[in-house]
């Protein structure tokens, strides 16, 4: 599983006036899961869930992209994606987050 795989298949999809079918999407999300520091692949990925309106995964994958992106033009690019979403999207793919990575509740005494 190359990284450049999931790029090219991004890239092209980005590129086509086909909407990805969501088997498509499903092989997107995967590659963004196993390089998650693949920017190129995360911002692709994001492009085409705004284009699909599938606003819940955008908004998990820009989340991402700005926690993870160095400044600059990295920050810049998904700072313009998040202006995309619809209000509220955002904060709840960061209170989502917050909520996986927060600390963990000590387990209970039985």
């Amino acid at each position: 599983s190359m990284p450049e795989v999931y790029e090219l298949l991004g890239d092209v999809y980005t590129r086509s006036v086909d909407d990805p079918k969501p088997e498509i999407m499903g092989m997107l999300f995967e590659g963004v899961n196993l390089f998650p520091r693949r920017l190129a692949l995360v911002y692709r990925t994001t492009l085409l869930c705004l284009r699909l309106k599938e606003f819940k995964g955008a908004a998990a994958l820009i989340e991402h992209g700005l926690r993870t992106s160095p400044a600059g033009v990295a920050q810049t690019r998904f700072t313009e994606l998040k202006t995309q979403l619809p209000p509220g999207a955002f904060e709840e793919a960061q209170a989502k987050f917050k909520a996986m990575s927060g600390p963990k509740a000590p387990p209970a005494k039985s």
